[in-house]
């Protein structure tokens, strides 16, 4: 009779060897990981160029894309936190051939979301894969690593934002790398660097990256894992790499490009851009009657992406991994709530995009729920679980099919329409006063991102009062009287007053208060402004 080399143990204690109380055998956790996330890439990345938009749109609260596009187009500074490493990457999209910059955009946002439902499922694998105490139960793992993560990107949330020009696709795609790459630490010892590299990019894109911090701490003083100082310190510059895309801002700024947002040339101007300051009052503006209602509306409008027993799985996988894996729980569990309550308290309308990381959070959760639905089955009857895998893949079929008509962007015209309808109706040298996102960065793409009437002069109103607009006005059109007396709460009507004699005036929406002194003609989307004649009342 041959004998073990480590004696008799019984086979429970040998499988055991699996889980975290043992060995991985990471030959095996690398070799699935390779063939599991191209097929996650690939399928979501089908989905959605199949469902994205083909040019600028306004849809799925879009309406930034003409900013981020114009910017990127003129190698410019967009809004608040400037957006440094997208806006760069957005013009590398650019060179591609398609049709028109806004397609590049979307594709950018298309190869995000589904690069983030890849590394969503590569989470997933790390966590499931550590949880496993046998052959048979690491087995599920590929399976629920890819019902948690294509799940996640058929969510409306996450799908609506991989299919336009907007930050969040990358803003995702960014986390979920970081947070692969402490987990992937915690089990070889390597990556770390990555994550601090990863951590520092990512708040150059979105600042709520800077709740990767106190998440990643639940991980790096795990007493069962050994931190050297050495990498420590790799980490730590390996992060401030990460930030260098921030030269940038004060790089583009002194070029003076026609979209400039605080002129960033001066630390103050630059301060103001990175940190937001602009938007700094809608932090922790909420009422406590408001997130009452947001979170209220978050448990209504998830069955709409989640059957209503994955409420239950979510807490189950959460709750398991506090108790087998605290390190894994504390991390995922903090970076949700911190995620979620600054989305929460944030006041504008379009909080709910904010979610997104923490909506990854909950995918991980609800994986592991189903891993361990299936341990359980598996103990009442042995083919169990693999019905039970075919109602977890199921869910992301579901959301596919009933979620299509709503998500697919790929017949979307309003925003190209109003664009055409603007290069081809507006009169030479024209003066267009916008109001709103949508219109203001519509007309910016109109001209300057395709360059095709570089002799329009779109102007928002009460942006005039703002130093650094008036500069970069003033740097990029010629001839306009931009003198600061009277361009506060009147700056419509006296910019107007300055330069209906020598120019053709447009306005992007049927002002009262002009209407009052002056004809308004509809010319396409827009409407021009005519003085009356000697005598006459408009």
């Amino acid at each position: 009779m041959l004998h073990s080399p480590v004696g008799d143990a019984p086979s429970s204690d040998r499988e055991s060897e699996f889980s975290e109380r043992g060995f991985v055998d990471q030959a095996v956790v690398a070799r699935c990981q390779r063939r599991l996330l191209p097929v996650l890439f690939a399928v979501a990345l089908l989905v959605y160029l199949l469902t994205r938009a083909p040019g600028l749109t306004w849809a799925h609260r879009g309406a930034d894309g003409g900013d981020f596009l114009s910017a990127a187009a003129t190698l410019g500074v967009p809004h608040p936190a400037g957006y440094p490493t997208y806006t760069l990457l957005l013009r590398l999209f650019m060179l591609l051939p398609v049709d028109e910059p806004a397609a590049a955009g979307n594709l950018l946002s298309v190869v995000m979301g589904a690069a983030a439902a890849s590394l969503c499922g590569a989470i997933i694998f790390e966590v499931v894969d550590r949880l496993a105490d046998s052959h048979t139960e690491r087995s599920w793992a590929p399976w629920v690593a890819a019902a948690g993560a294509l799940g996640l990107a058929f969510v409306p949330l996450v799908w609506s934002q991989a299919l336009i020009t907007e930050v969040y696709a990358f803003h995702l795609a960014l986390v979920a790398a970081a947070f692969w790459a402490i987990l992937r630490w915690r089990r070889t010892g390597r990556g770390l660097t990555w994550a601090g590299w990863l951590a520092g990019l990512g708040l150059t894109n979105h600042l709520t990256s800077v709740f990767l911090a106190p998440a990643f701490l639940a991980i790096l003083v795990d007493g069962r894992k050994r931190l050297s100082w050495r990498a420590l310190l790799a980490a730590g510059g390996a992060f401030c790499v990460g930030l260098a895309p921030y030269a940038y801002l004060p790089w583009a700024a002194r070029r003076m490009p026609p979209i400039n947002w605080e002129n960033p040339q001066t630390w103050e101007g630059l301060r103001r851009l990175v940190l937001g300051a602009r938007y700094r009052h809608n932090v922790l503006e909420s009422t406590p009657a408001e997130v009452l209602k947001r979170v209220s509306g978050w448990l209504t409008d998830f069955p709409l992406t989640y059957f209503w027993p994955a409420y239950a799985l979510i807490a189950l996988g959460l709750l398991w991994l506090l108790l087998r894996d605290p390190p894994a729980g504390v991390m995922t569990g903090t970076y949700a709530v911190l995620v979620g309550g600054y989305a929460t308290g944030y006041g504008t309308s379009d909080y709910w995009v904010i979610l997104l990381p923490a909506l990854m959070m909950l995918a991980v959760w609800l994986a592991v729920g189903i891993w361990l639905l299936l341990r359980w089955l598996e103990r009442l009857w042995r083919p169990a679980p693999r019905i039970g895998l075919v109602a977890a893949l199921a869910v992301p079929v579901a959301l596919l099919i009933t979620q299509w008509e709503a998500m697919d962007l790929s017949h979307d015209s309003e925003a190209r329409e109003f664009v055409s309808g603007v290069l081809e109706t507006a009169a030479p040298d024209s003066l267009v006063f916008t109001h709103g996102d949508k219109l203001t960065f519509g007309m910016w793409y109109a001209c300057y991102a395709l360059d095709e009437r570089p002799d329009l002069v779109p102007i928002i109103p009460t942006f005039l009062r703002s130093v650094w607009y008036r500069e970069t006005l003033a740097a990029n059109h010629q001839g306009l009287d931009l003198r600061p007396a009277g361009l506060g709460a009147d700056a419509l009507e006296t910019m107007i007053k300055r330069h209906i004699r020598q120019r053709p005036i447009y306005v992007t929406h049927e002002d009262e208060d002009i209407a009052a002194g002056y004809y308004l003609v509809r010319e396409g989307p827009l409407w021009r402004v005519e003085p009356p004649g000697p005598g006459e009342l408009p």
